[in-house]
């Protein structure tokens, strides 16, 4: 790339510059020379590139002062993140810096793309002043949706693409297209612009975007205004997003996107058109802020799918996505040992709408592992409230992982399922625990509703509890309000110190030791943690230091006597709901 000063211009300026010790600094006569890139006097730096690697116009002062005329040749405006291609259509955006002082658009110098003749033209102001000309480059130009889908296609290099208009797809427009690698990441500055695809029924390759297999794309939106993703409507996987790479999403939404099955009304489909939001498959995905609502599939994953990538979220808004099977808000699905966390975001009003699939679970947020690699998911900080399935697990579906749920509120979601399948009634209004290992933390569950189990659901795995956990106010059937231990054998693990205030709710067939744990992580409240939901009460053990359950048996309307072994225990009658 060459640099080339076209312009002359003086004045009266601050003139600071230390050459070989002399520091100059006054008010005074120059005047700025034209004079081509590769010219080098005293002092001067070659304009390709500084010592920092950066490319740099250099400036050639001439400095005059009474008789005498001292030139000096020193470098002065340093050119960031600025291509051989010049993107047209959006904004060029060059970062200048003088002296490692950021130059400010506008204010300390404009921009002029001339695009017939491949010139970017930066004229600098005030005590900036003088003209450069950046030649011998391609400039793009991104004013239609074919055009940006080009220079999607072919990003060698990194770049950097402004948005400086909203993109409506015509019939004739495929799917946006993204390549990259690992050393050049492609970010769409969306700039408060919208992407539609614009599709009201479902097409082969109907979704806005596709990130290919080591792409490193991020999508984000530093304006005021919204940054959206709409439109997508496909028959397949992903209706928005479809990624196999690394995708990273900043303040963007993602809304009104659909995914169907592939073939079109197939019995028995290649694709169940998983992630109406967005489907990642062996990539990575990174989303901080933003909105993901009104998507809807008819697999897993209304808002996001994710299978067998790390998934990180923070400070997301998932509302009111819908699918068929698996997940209506979030879908994660490990098949390697994979980390995944999700912190600060609410998770509300998603639900599962079709009764008669088999897999109607997970109403808010459905986690699967695959056995032996668990992986795990940590959701921390977080509401999950309003969601609905038909079937297990309204708040969230848990199989054959590790999940942690820490400082969370799960409320008011519900499993609405009675009488449809063998006449089985569904449960876990607010957690579903099948297999894996499963850790509350802190957290509130309260206000779930089930036809079968209102709270927390333990078909099988490890059930532990620590911290401030309040599990109460749930509804179910026949006493199984809020944690039910479906196993005669089942117990609760403490794992960590319970506070005072924590109040476990709970009910299991069968007597006998009900926790592990509790004498390692001893509590002030002792037996008052824990209250039963059914006619097996609860009393604490001293030798074992644990909780154990015996049969309540009925002495009067206030007061019930427990027979555990060959004691007898008195304990007047409660109810926890």
């Amino acid at each position: 790339m060459a640099y080339k000063r076209i312009s002359i211009s003086s004045g009266f300026y601050t003139f600071h510059h230390n050459n070989g010790g002399a520091y100059i600094s006054e008010h005074s006569y120059y005047t700025k020379i034209g004079v081509e890139s590769d010219d080098i006097g005293q002092g001067g730096t070659q304009a390709s590139e500084s010592a920092s690697g950066k490319n740099v116009i250099d400036k050639i002062y001439t400095y005059t002062s009474k008789a005498t005329t001292t030139t000096y040749y020193v470098p002065s405006v340093d050119i960031d993140e600025l291509s051989d291609d010049i993107i047209y259509g959006g904004s060029v955006n060059p970062i200048l810096s003088y002296y490692g002082r950021p130059l400010v658009k506008d204010t300390d110098y404009s921009l002029d793309v001339k695009r017939a003749k491949g010139d970017v033209i930066i004229t600098g102001k005030n005590d900036y002043s003088g003209t450069y000309s950046i030649s011998g480059i391609t400039v793009q130009d991104i004013s239609t949706w074919r055009n940006l889908n080009t220079l999607l296609q072919h990003s060698s290099k990194k770049r950097i693409i402004t948005l400086s208009q909203d993109y409506t797809a015509e019939s004739k427009d495929s799917y946006l297209q993204v390549n990259g690698d690992a050393t050049n990441t492609v970010i769409l500055e969306l700039n408060g612009h919208t992407i539609d695809r614009n599709l009201s029924e479902p097409i082969v390759g109907g979704r806005v975007m596709l990130v290919e297999s080591g792409t490193y794309l991020t999508i984000r939106n530093s304006a005021t205004n919204e940054g959206v993703i709409t439109g997508g409507n496909a028959s397949g996987n992903g209706g928005g997003i479809r990624c196999y790479g690394n995708l990273v999403l900043e303040n963007v939404n993602v809304e009104d996107n659909n995914s169907v099955r592939y073939p079109l009304n197939s019995s028995n489909p290649s694709e169940w058109g998983e992630g109406g939001g967005i489907y990642c498959n062996g990539g990575s995905l990174t989303i901080t802020k933003g909105i993901f609502t009104t998507n809807k599939t008819d697999g897993g994953g209304g808002a996001i799918y994710a299978e067998n990538s790390p998934v990180n979220m923070n400070g997301v808004v998932v509302y009111r996505n819908y699918g068929e099977s698996k997940g209506a808000g979030i879908h994660i699905y490990h098949r390697s040992n994979i980390i995944s966390e999700i912190n600060d975001c609410e998770i509300s009003d998603n639900s599962l709408w079709k009764p008669q699939r088999d897999a109607s679970d997970g109403g808010g947020v459905y986690v699967r592992g695959d056995g032996g690699s668990m992986g795990s998911v940590t959701v921390s900080d977080c509401v999950v409230t309003g969601n609905s399935v038909y079937r297990w697990g309204g708040g969230f579906f848990f199989f054959r992982c590790s999940l942690i749920v820490k400082n969370c509120i799960v409320e008011g979601n519900t499993c609405l399922g009675d009488n449809f399948n063998n006449g089985n009634k569904y449960g876990g209004g607010g957690i579903y625990i099948h297999e894996g290992l499963c850790t509350i933390d802190g957290s509130t569950i309260t206000g779930n509703v089930s036809h079968d189990v209102g709270g927390v659901m333990v078909l099988g795995g490890t059930f532990n509890v620590q911290g401030n956990t309040i599990i109460e106010g749930n509804i179910g059937n026949a006493g199984k309000n809020n944690v039910y231990l479906k196993g005669s054998s089942y117990k609760i693990n403490i794992t960590g110190q319970l506070s005072t205030t924590a109040k476990i709710c709970l009910s299991r067939p069968g007597t006998g030791q009900l926790t592990n744990g509790l004498k390692a992580h001893p509590t002030w409240a002792g037996l008052s943690n824990f209250k039963s939901d059914d006619e097996y009460r609860l009393f604490l053990n001293k030798t074992s230091g644990e909780i154990e359950m015996g049969i309540a048996l009925y002495t009067g309307v206030n007061e019930r006597r427990m027979l555990i072994g060959e004691h007898m225990f008195i304990q007047k009658k409660t109810i926890c709901i």
